[in-house]
């Protein structure tokens, strides 16, 4: 009965299963690396796109800030340091300090 049948061509069958073998580990290899290297693409846009906006912001607030100092010219230091005189000055007065006394007593 077996002399019917052709002998089955089992090296080459052996090879062509190798090569697939192969082929499909680096299909899902490299597979792998273009699904990493896509969510690092998509995390740095998302990155820039934010840090886009975040600078287009800190840029009009600047340019408020250097407009509003055209207009009233006051520096940070000259603020800070009339903030710094309103404190000594409310500390200065006693009937706000006994108010404070009062409430916290």
């Amino acid at each position: 009965m077996w002399l019917l049948y052709p002998v089955f061509a089992y090296i080459e069958f052996l090879v062509a299963l190798m090569m697939t073998l192969i082929f499909s580990e680096f299909h899902y290899y490299w597979g792998q690396k273009i699904k990493q290297a896509e969510i690092q693409a998509n995390y740095r846009g998302a990155k820039l796109d934010e840090l886009s906006k975040a600078f287009y912001t800190l840029k009009i607030s600047h340019d408020q800030l250097e407009k509003n100092y055209v207009v009233k010219p006051m520096s940070i230091r000259n603020s800070i340091e009339y903030i710094i005189n309103q404190k000594e000055t409310i500390d200065a007065d006693d009937t706000i300090r006994q108010q404070k006394r009062s409430l916290f007593s």
